[in-house]
């Protein structure tokens, strides 16, 4: 075999063990069924492979004891209806794909309107959220708020008409 040629079978192996690696760590993690043992930091920190968790959080401050019922899903996970009580959360976590393409998307319904919107979205989260994306659906619209400022939100959202 040539040269060009055991370089390609070698970066052909490369990958194909980084996709495992992927595979075994790109699956979301809903916290209610996660293990304490889980390890959140994985090789190479956050740009490595096997990067921190990136938690998603959706909390229900719509009031007057309205619930908010949710499902989220990504191209690859469909994380089911949740129906969430006034001034409580859902949240999961997952660990963003090699290719950085990762997105959670989400239908979001109260008495008042439904909506989708994107969760977490790579190339507008990473950032601003690397391990915690905090939403707060409230009657006048969602509000994103960055992992080290959960005062001031910096996505503002207006639900749709009805």
């Amino acid at each position: 075999m040539n040269q060009i040629g055991k370089q390609a079978l070698l970066l052909f192996a490369f990958l194909l063990k980084i996709s495992s690696w992927e595979a075994a760590i790109g699956d979301p993690i809903a916290k209610s069924t996660r293990s304490t043992d889980d390890d959140d930091h994985g090789i190479g920190g956050k740009w490595g492979i096997g990067r921190v968790k990136t938690t998603v959080q959706i909390y229900n401050n719509l009031g007057d004891g309205l619930n908010l019922s949710i499902h989220c899903k990504s191209k690859d996970d469909d994380l089911g209806f949740h129906e969430v009580k006034n001034n409580e959360f859902y949240e999961w976590s997952f660990h963003v794909n090699f290719a950085m393409t990762t997105l959670f998307f989400c239908t979001l319904s109260w008495r008042d309107s439904t909506g989708t919107f994107d969760m977490f979205k790579t190339n507008r989260d990473i950032n601003r959220c690397v391990t915690l994306c905090t939403w707060r659906a409230k009657t006048d619209a969602l509000h994103g708020y960055k992992q080290d400022d959960q005062e001031n939100e910096d996505v503002f959202i207006t639900w749709p008409p009805k």
